[in-house]
């Protein structure tokens, strides 16, 4: 797999240990106080508009985007974690 994370990264070839370093170095460094998965194709990078990482996108559990949030500070991550909470109580 081939990896880019916006300039921040390495577009070169990377095994599965070095990707998961990568990232726990990516989230420590830019201060990521939450969790976040990353895509395994570029095609969400299109369909999801994606300019700018960290990008998150809450997904309810009907597949709408609920939320979304361009970057890592503790404004966003306490708006992220609000919408987290509120999504959890709506009733399925």
């Amino acid at each position: 797999m081939t990896n880019y994370f916006g300039g921040r990264g390495t577009a070169r070839e990377m095994g599965h240990a070095e990707e998961l370093e990568f990232l726990r170095q990516f989230k420590r460094q830019n201060h990521i106080a939450y969790g976040f998965a990353v895509a395994d194709h570029e095609e969400n990078d299109d369909r999801y508009g994606i300019i700018s990482i960290p990008t998150a996108f809450l997904i309810d559990r009907r597949g709408r985007v609920r939320f979304i949030t361009v970057g890592a500070s503790d404004i966003e991550a306490k708006a992220l974690a609000a919408m987290i909470e509120k999504l959890i109580r709506e009733k399925p």
